[in-house]
């Protein structure tokens, strides 16, 4: 054999070889991405809500556990990918593309914030992949086909917790405190507009900085009022400083506020001055729907707590996209289909129905501190 021969032979080896390992791995991924199906998670897992993070990827790896016991989905494994937003927008926009661009990601739970998730939609929208919210509450009604709300509006919020202070409380005369900006002013501007509707007056409505640690100029003009009610319309850390201020003052009202409040941090935070503060949630174990106790069972012997409504949207979230796959099939499209035709489907936290316009309708549950915890209160919604 020639030199030209031999190198002939030499190339053919080489182009052979390459092609031999060139179909492994491609043999390697498909298997790979046939095997396992994925879940995104884009939440804040640093910074001051951390702890939003944690406690929802308790819930969705609570929800794949459970599935991948029982041999996953037709066989095949359903894993979670974990991405940190730390509640910025622009970095949600890097997670959502990093998510989006993972062909193997069927669809993504998140965006605590809703500057959040309105940052990362144009990439969910180009990816085409189907995103269920929790905390997103900001007004996205008709936004995007792939956009999937469980929680409520922000005008929603505000109305049911007015509906709430007016009926059920009795209340007719309050005070309102929240922070400028798009939530605070959006929630703030619905409960105003339903409690006046229903024949209330709001004396004030104090607006405050989201940076603002002193509230004595909001507190004095609000004591000066004698409101016989304060709704809150801001953070946990944010009601927890008011209500020690306030408790210092001599300003000894009920005070109210929404899920934004609902952390065990509030009271860690707020020790005896948050006693009898009252606000909305989407859970409570004492509610019991389809799966209900077995999810508070499952939780406690999973993680040693008991979980928190963060906790259990979470798990409907997981739970949503898991059935859309078994219904209809391990993709994007698949799943955006059955979220968008899904009615009455059975979460631990209540029965979900999207509407057209991505949102859901449902009715909040009333939780209060009382002796340092977190309760249901004594009088929830009549019927």
């Amino acid at each position: 054999m020639g030199v030209s021969g031999l190198r002939s032979w030499t190339a053919k080896i080489v182009l052979l070889a390459f092609t031999v390992v060139l179909t492994l791995g491609m043999a390697g991924c498909q298997s790979g991405s046939e095997d396992v199906i994925y879940i995104g998670l884009a939440n804040p897992m640093s910074g001051d809500n951390a702890w939003v993070g944690e406690t929802k990827v308790r819930g969705v790896r609570l929800a794949v556990k459970m599935v991948n016991e029982e041999g996953g989905i037709e066989g095949r494994e359903v894993k979670v990918i974990v991405e940190d937003t730390a509640g910025d927008a622009s970095q949600a926009v890097q997670v959502a593309k990093k998510l989006a661009e993972n062909s193997g990601v069927v669809a993504i739970i998140g965006n605590w914030y809703s500057t959040c998730a309105l940052a990362a939609l144009p990439t969910y929208d180009e990816y085409g992949v189907p995103l269920v919210t929790d905390a997103a509450s900001e007004d996205l009604s008709n936004a995007s086909k792939n956009i999937f709300r469980i929680c409520l509006t922000t005008s929603q919020m505000g109305e049911q917790v007015a509906e709430y202070m007016y009926q059920i409380m009795g209340h007719r005369e309050v005070a309102t405190a929240y922070p400028m900006i798009d939530f605070g002013i959006g929630v703030n501007e619905a409960f105003v507009a339903e409690f006046e509707r229903l024949g209330g007056t709001v004396l004030t409505q104090e607006a405050y900085v989201p940076e603002t640690r002193d509230f004595s100029s909001q507190i004095t003009k609000i004591s000066e009022l004698e409101p016989d009610a304060i709704f809150f319309g801001g953070y946990y850390t944010a009601c927890a400083m008011f209500a020690k201020q306030a408790d210092r003052a001599g300003l000894d009202v009920p005070m109210y506020g929404t899920d934004a409040v609902n952390a065990e941090d509030l009271v860690t935070l707020g020790g005896e001055a948050v006693e009898g503060v009252t606000f909305v949630g989407y859970f409570d174990p004492a509610h019991e729907y389809t799966g209900t106790e077995e999810f508070v069972t499952a939780f406690k012997q999973e993680y040693g707590m008991e979980p928190d409504s963060w906790a259990a949207l979470a798990f409907d979230s997981a739970n949503l996209i898991l059935e859309g796959i078994r219904q209809e099939g391990a993709t994007r499209e698949g799943v955006r289909t059955f979220l968008t035709d899904v009615v009455e489907f059975p979460g631990i936290a209540g029965p979900v129905t999207f509407l057209d316009s991505g949102n859901c309708e449902r009715q909040l549950t009333v939780l209060t501190i009382r002796d340092g915890r977190i309760v249901p209160a004594e009088l929830q919604w009549e019927g």
